[in-house]
């Protein structure tokens, strides 16, 4: 399982990625002031998988203020991210 935490503003968002396997276990990845975008959100698809991940391995949970969010989460669930959870 891959962890993808997302914390969605209105502009930009920032993204932790962790990974169960690996040594040490659940090394963290870090994705920096993404703009809260379709093409952001391509983006942090794109470096998802550069870390050899699918985005069908993703377990996903945002952080997010109003309808931010949304970009996002249906950019993803196009392209096969099983479970987004949304948290206000």
């Amino acid at each position: 399982m891959v962890v993808v935490g997302i914390d969605i503003g209105k502009d930009v968002f920032f993204a932790h990625l962790r990974a169960a396997e690996g040594s040490p276990p659940f090394t963290p990845r870090v994705l920096h002031g993404v703009e809260n975008t379709v093409a952001g959100c391509a983006q942090l698809l794109r470096w998802a998988a550069s870390h050899g991940h699918a985005p069908s391995d993703f377990q996903v949970v945002m952080e997010a203020t109003g309808v931010y969010w949304e970009t996002c989460a249906l950019k993803a669930t196009d392209a096969s991210a099983p479970s987004w959870t949304r948290g206000e």
